[in-house]
């Protein structure tokens, strides 16, 4: 089974349901996460200071996404709130996440 089609399916589909409503939304969105990654990618870093600076530049961020942009960050929350009623409710997007987290976990201890 192909378990990237099974959260693409079911995930993706919460995800285009809102943003065909504001596309705007997606580019917003897309800009956040362009703004976090290199936050993000430093969390897995060993020094403790550099995970600390990075997690309050992220929550920075994202306070200031909220601010700027109150109803888009209240649409986010409610497609979060439907991914994770998808997750908690539909055992083949549950199975699907958990072996491509089981499958990543296994080629990063290889």
């Amino acid at each position: 089974m192909n378990f990237y089609k099974v959260v693409l399916k079911n995930i993706g589909s919460i995800f285009l349901k809102y943003f065909i409503k504001n596309p705007f939304l997606f580019a917003k969105l897309a800009k956040l996460g362009i703004n976090l990654k290199d936050s993000i990618d430093k969390l897995s870093a060993k020094d403790l200071d550099i995970k600390a600076e990075s997690s309050i530049d992220i929550i920075d961020n994202i306070l200031k996404f909220r601010a700027e942009n109150p109803k888009d960050f209240d649409t986010i929350l409610e497609v979060l709130e439907e991914m994770i009623k998808d997750y908690k409710t539909n055992p083949k997007t549950k199975e699907a996440i958990m072996s491509i987290l089981r499958e990543k976990q296994a080629k990063d201890n290889n």
